[in-house]
């Protein structure tokens, strides 16, 4: 999967300056993985019942990535923290990181999030994106 933004920098950029758009964690992770447009991103979730600056329930973010044909597999927990994620995660696939209300998407090694070096944020839950 190629996705159209290089970084989370961009998509973030694109988020509040044309959308008005905050804690759009899940957002960010759905273009990461999908190579889909912000734009596309915001749309779906909104049809889902998101609001804009909310987040998003795990139902919504399952049913969004079904519209790109995806879906996710819990894999066990292989860090305690975010920062230990990006160093442990595999560098092949995509992963959802799930912390408390938060989610991080690592593409092919590559994390699509506000830097995570040195945080302490706890990691509830691993997920491997596949085609579904």
């Amino acid at each position: 999967i190629m996705c159209r933004y290089q970084n989370y920098q961009q998509i973030k950029r694109i988020a509040e300056k044309y959308y008005q758009d905050y804690n759009m964690c899940t957002l960010v992770a759905l273009v990461a993985t999908t190579g889909c447009s912000y734009g596309k991103a915001f749309n779906v979730f909104r049809k889902l019942g998101r609001q804009n600056r909310k987040g998003t329930y795990k139902h919504q973010q399952a049913m969004a990535l079904s519209k790109f044909g995806y879906k996710l597999t819990e894999v066990p927990k292989y860090a305690k923290t975010l920062t230990k994620v990006e160093e442990l995660v595999p560098k092949k696939g995509t992963y959802w990181i799930y912390s408390r209300s938060h989610v991080t998407c690592v593409n092919d090694g590559k994390v699509f999030d506000a830097p995570l070096k040195g945080s302490r944020r706890r990691v509830k839950s691993i997920y491997r994106v596949e085609t579904a």
